[in-house]
């Protein structure tokens, strides 16, 4: 009777439930449950709760089912986006009868009844999980800043894939949780908080379900607490407890640490663990592709990813199919491959639950390469994709990714103060926690890309001595480095050693494949305005030409500003191109001039001859500035619907006014930041 009381926690009709299903058991031989599985229980529920309560109710009361406890302050955090629950808490705690009790002398905490939490919890569609499973990782960050690291584990727990994290456990220590057909809400459920840092079991799947969401930092702490827990039970061997230690240290050091120390355990424990389960092979192929990527070996990592992604397919664990995608999609967009990118990106968004921060990432990758392509209202819509609830805590990877496309649209729309800031916020959440460097450092130098738009020396060089500090020596980020150092030098004014910087970074991206930063590199290099040599300066144009065009890098060009605009006007009058590049670098200069507002701005140019623009007639300017787009004495006639003579008849008068004999003398008379000498040379 002593435990039937404590069953129902004094609830009158609870207790009578109870009795009659101890005398049905005992009838029939059977052992006495009363739980949410109990017919008598799930008969009242149904037919005195569920039907006494409305239905906005029940969805709130799903989501505090799987909660220990609650309270007002972690009730507005978890239903912060839904105002009808919000307005709820003081109905719920104060009407709800048997469903919600205090568990605390001040009224502050409450949970519900656990035959009503079981019951609910057992009944839950998979459509409700998902919300449920958002609302975990709510309840995880409200209790890891109060510092409730137990229940902050057990909340990460439920909002990873279960099926991976228990799957990793399994086969790297042999611990198994044993939960059967049960479901693993209901299982962790069952289980206190207060024992997750006591379990072998629960500090290991605490463990690996951190790292799951990039939380580095506290998966190494809750590693501490396996070993603690491990040393003190007879459940698990000294070598079991030594493998699952080490393929933790494995996996964090190539998320985090040495990729070529990275690679040797992974590729080592590849081959020496005993398991052949999918799961694992998964984890360290996965765990190569990471290292591999941290060096810059791109292809390898490519390689890694998809033997990954294979492996994770087989077992159908979620968290680390999307993982494996978009890892591969990310690989593709750093080789600037946008086209299989986009394709990856798009399946993985299809298929990626929304809660999983995979789908996030697959949107700011798409929305980077419709930013490349100057595509900017696709890439505005990616936008809300990519930041649709990106929080540091949630995964700070892909915070740093999403905020890197966010702070790259800002830049392109003009926003330079805005670009910078948001990407200087982002940054400052990265450097307090582990973060894993390949996204670091991408922050790092999309900072310096704007910081040198803006002009601002002295944040390139912090910029650069982070670099520094974060021992940048792989191929991928050598590259970024060398530019950031080059642009800190191209601000300083010493163009000659920016320009060999920028060789450098060249040659560094050319060698680990990496198109997209080497046409970055290139860009930077030819609009730097150094006297260099006119043959590597001719072939490095006709490189970064055929990238762009083939590839879709039209925002490298944009980016690189007035310098290549007149670089590319001289480019396509010459000889040289044949009449489709021609065509690609006219629709280039047609961007430029629609970006820089060109009829507007040839006024303002600062080397403009002010005097002999205003004799110029409001048609003369127009035709002015389609020239300045590279346009021939045909295209501007056709353009303007005129004959060939008429539109001859306006160039000379466009001469004799600004007094020069030809076009290349118009264009360099008016050009806001010519560079005659290197636009000769390239010529």
């Amino acid at each position: 009777m002593h435990t039937i009381w404590d069953l129902c926690e004094g609830w009158p009709q609870g207790i009578v439930l109870a009795i009659q299903t101890l005398a049905t058991c005992i009838q029939r031989g059977a052992e006495f449950k009363f739980t949410g599985l109990s017919s008598s229980v799930r008969r009242y529920f149904s037919s005195n709760v569920s039907g006494s309560v409305s239905p906005e109710l029940i969805g709130v009361y799903k989501v505090l089912s799987v909660f220990e406890r609650f309270n007002e302050s972690l009730f507005q955090v978890v239903f912060e986006d839904q105002e009808a629950a919000r307005d709820s808490f003081r109905e719920i705690v104060t009407n709800g009868d048997v469903l919600v009790v205090s568990c605390d002398d001040e009224d502050e905490w409450y949970r519900f009844n656990p035959l009503f939490a079981d019951w609910i919890r057992r009944n839950l569609q998979p459509s409700d999980k998902h919300g449920i499973r958002r609302a975990c990782l709510a309840a995880s960050e409200w209790f890891n800043g109060k510092g409730y690291t137990e229940e902050a584990a057990k909340y990460v727990l439920m909002y990873v894939d279960f099926k991976y994290v228990s799957n990793v456990v399994e086969s790297t220590s042999g611990l198994k949780c044993g939960i059967g057909d049960t479901d693993a809400f209901v299982w962790i459920n069952q289980i206190p908080s207060s024992r997750f840092s006591k379990s072998p079991l629960m500090s290991l799947l605490s463990a690996w379900a951190y790292n799951a969401v990039g939380h580095v930092k506290d998966a190494e702490e809750w590693l501490e607490f396996f070993k603690g827990a491990a040393a003190s039970s007879p459940k698990i061997s000294e070598e079991d407890t030594a493998i699952a230690v080490k393929l933790l240290e494995a996996k964090h050091m190539a998320m985090a640490g040495d990729g070529q120390l990275a690679l040797k355990m992974n590729e080592e424990l590849l081959l020496s663990v005993r398991s052949t389960e999918h799961s694992l092979s998964s984890l360290l192929y996965q765990s190569i592709g990471e290292a591999n990527a941290r060096l810059g070996r791109l292809r390898v990592a490519e390689e890694m990813f998809l033997q990954a992604q294979a492996s994770a397919s087989v077992d159908n664990t979620e968290h680390h199919l999307y993982f494996n995608m978009f890892s591969y999609a990310k690989v593709r967009f750093d080789l600037g491959d946008f086209d299989e990118c986009e394709a990856t990106c798009r399946k993985l968004i299809e298929a990626c639950p929304r809660e999983l921060v995979f789908y996030n990432g697959g949107f700011a990758l798409l929305a980077l390469i419709h930013i490349e392509r100057d595509l900017v209202d696709e890439a505005s819509s990616d936008i809300r994709g990519a930041l649709e609830g990106a929080t540091p805590y949630r995964n700070v990877n892909m915070y740093l990714l999403s905020k890197v496309a966010e702070s790259t649209l800002l830049a392109a729309k003009g926003n330079l103060t805005g670009a910078y800031e948001v990407i200087s916020e982002s940054v400052i959440y990265g450097e307090r926690t582990i973060v894993p460097l390949n996204y670091l450092l991408t922050a790092y130098f999309k900072q310096s890309e704007l910081a040198a738009k803006r002009g601002s020396e002295r944040d390139l060089q912090v910029i650069e001595r982070k670099f520094k500090l974060r021992d940048a020596h792989d191929n991928n980020h050598r590259t970024m480095f060398q530019m950031v150092e080059g642009k800190r030098l191209q601000q300083q004014g010493d163009l000659e050693a920016a320009a060999i910087a920028y060789s450098a970074a060249v040659e560094s991206a050319k060698n680990a494949g990496a198109a997209f930063l080497e046409a970055k590199a290139i860009s930077f290099l030819l609009a730097c305005g150094d006297k260099g040599s006119a043959p590597h300066k001719a072939a490095l144009l006709t490189r970064l030409i055929h990238l762009a065009d083939s590839r879709g890098f039209v925002r490298v060009l944009l980016n690189a500003g007035a310098p290549m605009r007149d670089i590319l006007r001289k480019y396509s009058s010459s000889s040289h191109a044949n009449a489709h590049t021609r065509q690609f670098v006219k629709s280039i200069l047609v961007k430029f001039e629609q970006e820089m507002h060109s009829f507007q701005n040839i006024q303002d140019m600062q080397n403009a001859s002010i005097e002999k623009l205003e004799y110029l007639t409001s048609r003369e300017r127009e035709v002015l500035a389609l020239l300045n787009m590279g346009m021939s004495r045909k295209e501007i006639a056709d353009t303007l619907s005129v004959s060939l003579n008429t539109g001859k008849k306006h160039l000379s008068n466009i001469y004799a006014k600004l007094g020069v004999r030809n076009r290349n003398q118009a264009l360099d008379s008016i050009s806001a930041v010519a560079a005659p000498e290197t636009s000769k040379e390239i010529e």
